[in-house]
């Protein structure tokens, strides 16, 4: 009787997804920007999510809100029109709350402390502490933004900020701490990734301020740098995120090093005329091998991508359900980000199932964390601010790609047609 009701109800999910367009960037912005300047929090500041329980996301995280103002800098280098204002005034909000964020007594007791209550006020309760990415994640985004000010506002901005955060990693890029999941304590790709392109842009930001000595020992720290991610993470087929890895069970692939290569790409490649080429980019074969990877792993492991592939998730081990342990699900960031990828590497059909997956699943309203990887409903944190700024530089991404002409691809095409052999293969009757 079970399997009964369960097809009636994925067949249903089926007619109701049918025909879903491809979110657009109004509705992307509007729901990214929702997420700040909320009336009890400092200006400037995000929430991860609006959801307060099943799960609390109602924090600002440093992470979170850094990504978020990269994403929203590169909306003002895109476009000039009536999101551009209001962007501008709220990055720079933004400096001025990450200032006192700073400076703020924490259990951490550095600037690795993950996340704050939305009015600035600590969270000093049990966490997973340090999470050293964040600040570097905040340096690159305003080192981006800093490209649109003149030389005098870009020696303040690294004087009052971005100094800080470089101080910081200067000291700390070796030292172990969480992962981005916040999940595994020890020494992992996307944070030391970020940390890379952190210096590397500060490097760039302080020759164009005039500040020699900073520059100067910036390289002398990126080449450390370089020679430790070569040694640690890129001297395999495939990109391991964590090394050594410190959980049993787990295989070391993980969709953190694609959104690490992709946000290093998106946040310093402005960089390289003034520094040279990036460590690794979107094109690299290792990434490419590591998302080969994940989707052959992805495609057996959802029932939701057995008809209908695309969706992906964070690791194959994952038991995060958005709600408790259990068994993971695709995310729309991370299919967002493998997606994008695969672009840059000229896959195109590969990367319009992914695009067709995000369709397909998203809400009338909202982007939510994850897909269940069973009925392809949302679940998780609702209105996930990462979702919707990953899945909006996904966006742009393809209206380029449209804008050359090379391959289109279609973002208001039908996306599932209802399939009665689809949806009784997902529970396994064929």
């Amino acid at each position: 009787m079970r399997w009964i009701l369960g097809f009636i109800w994925s067949w249903l999910w089926s007619i109701d997804q049918s025909g879903r367009a491809f979110p657009s960037r109004e509705w992307l912005l509007e729901r990214t920007l929702a997420n700040f300047d909320l009336p009890d929090g400092l200006p400037g500041l995000s929430v991860a999510s609006p959801s307060t329980t099943r799960p609390n996301y109602y924090y600002h995280w440093i992470r979170d809100g850094a990504l978020a103002i990269g994403t929203l800098v590169g909306q003002l280098e895109r476009h000039d029109d009536q999101y551009s204002d209001r962007i501008r005034a709220l990055v720079e909000s933004y400096i001025s709350s990450s200032r006192q964020l700073q400076i703020v007594p924490t259990l951490s007791g550095t600037l690795g402390e993950p996340k704050f209550y939305i009015d600035g006020a600590p969270f000093n309760e049990p966490w997973g502490r340090p999470q050293n990415d964040g600040p570097a994640l905040r340096v690159m985004a305003l080192a981006k933004y800093a490209q649109s000010l003149s030389v005098a506002r870009n020696h303040r901005l690294f004087q009052q900020v971005i100094r800080a955060d470089l101080d910081f990693i200067l000291s700390s890029w070796q030292d172990q701490c969480f992962d981005v999941w916040e999940e595994v304590y020890g020494v992992h790709f996307f944070t030391v990734l970020s940390q890379y392109g952190a210096v590397k842009a500060g490097a760039a930001l302080a020759k164009q301020a005039g500040l020699g000595s900073y520059v100067q020992a910036y390289k002398a720290t990126l080449r450390k740098m370089e020679r430790y991610i070569n040694t640690k993470f890129l001297a395999h087929e495939l990109i391991f995120e964590h090394s050594p890895i410190y959980l049993a069970g787990r295989c070391g692939i993980d969709s953190a090093s694609v959104l690490a290569v992709k946000t290093l790409t998106s946040l310093a490649g402005w960089t390289e005329p003034i520094n040279g080429p990036l460590l690794v980019n979107m094109t690299d074969v290792r990434l490419h091998n590591t998302i080969e990877f994940l989707n052959a792993d992805f495609q057996l492991r959802y029932p939701i991508n057995y008809e209908s592939p695309g969706g992906v998730g964070r690791y194959p081990e994952d038991a995060y359900d958005g709600y408790t342990v259990s068994l993971g699900n695709p995310w729309f960031l991370t299919t967002a980000a493998v997606a994008e990828t695969l672009i840059a590497n000229g896959l195109i059909d590969e990367a319009h199932a992914h695009v067709k997956f995000i369709a397909a699943h998203r809400g009338e309203d909202s982007l939510s964390e994850q897909i269940n990887r069973y009925t392809g409903y949302m679940q998780g944190a609702s209105s996930l601010t990462w979702s919707y700024t990953q899945v909006l530089e996904l966006l742009e991404t393809i209206n380029d790609l449209n804008l050359d002409g090379r391959h289109p691809i279609q973002l208001d095409e039908p996306t599932y047609e209802p399939s009665p052999v689809w949806t009784w293969a997902r529970f396994g009757i064929v």
